[in-house]
C-alpha cells in the first residue's frame, strides 16, 4: 500500500537502445517504466540518456511525486551535481526547468548496486532481440547467440530462457511437437557455396499484396536462404524468371538442385531457364527429385516466423518476408556451428546498437579485408560441422 508519508525512490538506468526506471518505497516496487530509444536518441551521450530516463520517470509518476520529497538513484555520477553545475547549453536549461517545483535529491548509485534498473534495461534488450522482426521470436539458443554478439551479463542464458518460456506469442504460434521425419537418403556434402541448392514451395497462403505462395531456395552448404513471393498459379517460365532475378544474379548458376516438386514441372523449369540464358540445356547441371530435409526445416521455420508476426493480420505476411529472410540468415544454425550470413560473408552483419557517436565506420570497414581472406577457413569449418 502506498504511504505518502514515506519518501519515494526512483531508480533509473539507460542502455544503447532504451531507458528504464522503477518507482519504489521502502524497497518495495510500486511501478515500472521502460521505453525504447529512436535511432537519433541512440547517438546521445550516456549523460543525456540517463537524464532522459530521469525526466521520463518524473513525468510518468508526477502524481506520486508532486508535494513530496523523493530520491533519484542513478549510476551516472555527474548527474548528482547537475543542479550545482553551471548551466551552459539549451538542453541543460530545458532539463533543469522540467524539474523545477519538485523536492528531490539525486543519489549516485554504482551500476553493480543498481540491479533493478539494470534488469529493466535487460528486458528491453530481450524485447529487441527476441520480439522484434530481427529477433524473430527465436528459441533460447538462437536468441542467446544473437545477444552474445554484442552484450553479456551474468545468468544471461537463464534470463533468456525464462523470458522466452513466458512469451505468449511463442506459446500461441509455435507447435510443441513437429512431425517425425521420414527416411532421408544421404546426399554428398557440397564443397562450394551455391553450387548445390534445395528448392521448395509454400502454397496456400492468404493473398497478401497479390501474392499467395513462396519460393524457398537454400544453399545446402552455407544454409543461406532466399524467400521469393509468388502468385498462384505459376508456370515454369515464371519460376525460371524469378530464379534468375532472385538467385542467379547474386550467386551464379547452381551445379545441382534438390527438390521433391513434380519432376515434369522441374524439367520444364530447366528448359525455360536455359531459354532465358540463351544457351542450350546443360546436362552438367542436374535436378534430383528428392530432398535432404533442409527444405522442410526451413519451411517450418519460415511459417512459424510469419505466424508470430501476422497471426492477427494474416494478409500482411508479405510485409514481413524480407525481415524473415534476414532473421533466418543471421540466426545461429547448429548444423554449421555459425550463422548462414557468417558462412557466406565471413563476418556478422552490422547492428544498429553497435554504432555510437564518435565511432568511425571507416575503421569498421577496414576489418573486412582480413575477414574476406578467412572465407576459405570459414568454408572448411562449415563443411566440418555438416559432416
Amino acid at each position: 500500500m502506498t504511504n505518502f508519508d514515506e519518501p519515494f525512490v526512483i531508480t533509473t538506468d539507460a542502455s544503447n537502445t532504451g531507458i528504464g526506471a522503477v518507482l519504489t518505497q521502502q524497497d518495495r516496487p510500486i511501478a515500472f517504466m521502460s521505453r525504447a530509444l529512436g535511432i537519433s536518441k541512440q547517438t546521445w551521450s550516456t549523460y543525456a540518456k540517463e537524464m532522459l530516463a530521469i525526466l521520463q520517470a518524473v513525468r510518468t509518476w508526477r502524481p506520486y511525486l508532486l508535494g513530496h520529497k523523493f530520491f533519484i538513484h542513478t549510476d551516472q555520477r555527474s548527474l548528482k551535481y547537475m543542479v550545482e553545475q553551471r548551466v551552459i547549453t539549451p538542453e541543460q536549461q530545458n532539463w533543469v526547468s522540467k524539474l523545477l517545483g519538485y523536492d528531490y535529491e539525486i543519489v549516485y548509485k554504482p551500476g553493480k548496486e543498481n540491479k533493478v534498473a539494470d534488469a529493466l534495461s535487460r528486458v528491453q534488450l530481450l524485447q529487441e532481440f527476441h520480439d522484434s522482426p530481427i529477433g524473430g521470436h527465436s528459441g533460447v539458443l538462437r536468441t542467446f547467440k544473437r545477444i552474445a554478439q554484442q552484450f553479456y551479463w551474468p545468468s544471461m542464458r537463464t534470463q533468456i530462457q525464462n523470458y522466452i518460456a513466458a512469451c505468449t506469442v511463442c506459446q500461441k504460434n509455435k507447435a510443441a511437437n513437429s512431425s517425425p521425419a521420414g527416411l532421408l537418403q544421404p546426399l554428398p556434402i557440397p564443397h562450394q557455396v551455391w553450387d548445390d541448392i534445395a528448392m521448395d514451395f509454400i502454397d496456400g497462403l492468404p493473398s497478401s499484396g497479390g501474392k499467395d505462395s513462396i519460393l524457398v531456395v537454400i544453399d545446402r552448404l552455407s544454409k543461406y536462404a532466399h524467400f521469393l513471393a509468388l502468385s498462384h498459379p505459376y508456370s515454369a517460365k515464371v519460376i525460371a524468371e524469378k530464379f534468375v532475378d532472385g538467385i542467379v544474379k547474386y550467386h551464379g548458376m547452381p551445379r545441382s538442385i534438390i527438390s521433391d516438386h513434380d519432376p515434369i514441372f522441374m524439367s520444364h523449369f530447366w528448359r525455360e531457364f536455359f531459354k532465358l540464358s540463351g544457351t542450350k540445356l546443360n546436362m552438367s547441371s542436374s535436378y534430383h527429385p528428392q530432398t535432404d530435409g533442409q527444405s522442410e526445416v526451413t519451411n517450418r521455420c519460415l511459417e512459424q516466423y510469419l505466424r508470430c508476426f501476422t497471426s492477427q493480420q494474416p494478409r500482411k505476411w508479405s510485409n514481413f518476408l524480407s525481415w524473415a529472410e534476414y532473421w533466418y540468415n543471421t540466426s545461429f544454425h547448429i548444423s554449421i556451428g555459425m550463422t548462414p550470413f557468417f558462412t557466406l560473408y565471413g563476418r556478422d552483419p552490422p547492428m544498429i546498437p553497435r554504432y555510437e557517436l564518435g565511432h568511425s565506420l571507416v575503421q569498421e570497414n577496414a576489418l573486412l579485408s582480413p575477414s574476406v581472406g578467412e572465407l576459405p577457413l570459414v568454408m572448411l569449418v562449415s563443411t566440418d560441422h555438416v559432416r
